[in-house]
């Protein structure tokens, strides 16, 4: 009897994984998969290994730094950019899918059809000209509440001289405002030193 009551147990238990893997996959392919892009990003950095030339600012006060390749944290450095992924299950059907030429290029742009329910408020990704290898991607992000007030705009660019699009330069900009502080000003531009 006990047997009986594991294998419905079991069953119940795959069957929920199961609509759970479904619904998984029905939103993993909603929207572009951004993470799919920075997870091969990282994967052909670490392979490359390039140094990482890198200028900021806060509130007007510049600093540089070189990055060598033995200290590149590729995962690390692109971690602002996960941010934008906006393949979750709370976000399907909260984005117009705008398709556009821009510069001559093929565009896709994700705007929200609520900016203070999302935290992207819109996302665009430039294609080559054969529409197959990302360009150009940028997003402007909002974060607010009681404590804490921000806007992003991140962008990344692409090197698709050959078969694949490779990290050329990302940049992120904006400001923060805490309160009971004044609002702080940023500004990291970051350009990829192939060899």
């Amino acid at each position: 009897m006990n047997r009986w009551w594991i294998l419905v147990f079991l069953g119940i238990v795959w069957s929920c994984t199961s609509a759970v893997d479904q619904q998984k996959k029905k939103t993993i392919d909603t929207y572009y998969d951004i993470n799919g892009l920075i997870d091969y990003q990282v994967f052909l950095l670490d392979s490359i290994r390039p140094f990482l030339l890198k200028t900021g600012s806060i509130n007007g006060k510049m600093a540089w730094d070189t990055i060598p390749p033995e200290k590149a944290d590729w995962a690390s450095e692109l971690m602002v950019f996960r941010s934008t992924d906006i393949n979750k299950s709370m976000l399907i059907s909260s984005y117009n899918v705008v398709g556009k030429n821009i510069s001559g290029l093929p565009t896709t742009i994700y705007v929200s059809k609520s900016p203070k329910a999302t935290f992207a408020d819109s996302i665009a990704l430039q294609f080559t000209s054969q529409g197959k290898q990302p360009f150009k991607f940028y997003a402007t992000l909002n974060t607010k509440n009681v404590l804490f007030k921000s806007n992003k705009y991140v962008a990344m660019t692409f090197d698709t001289t050959g078969q694949k699009s490779l990290l050329k330069s990302m940049k992120v900009e904006g400001w923060q405002k805490m309160v009971l502080e004044d609002s702080t000003a940023f500004s990291i531009s970051s350009k990829v030193a192939y060899r």
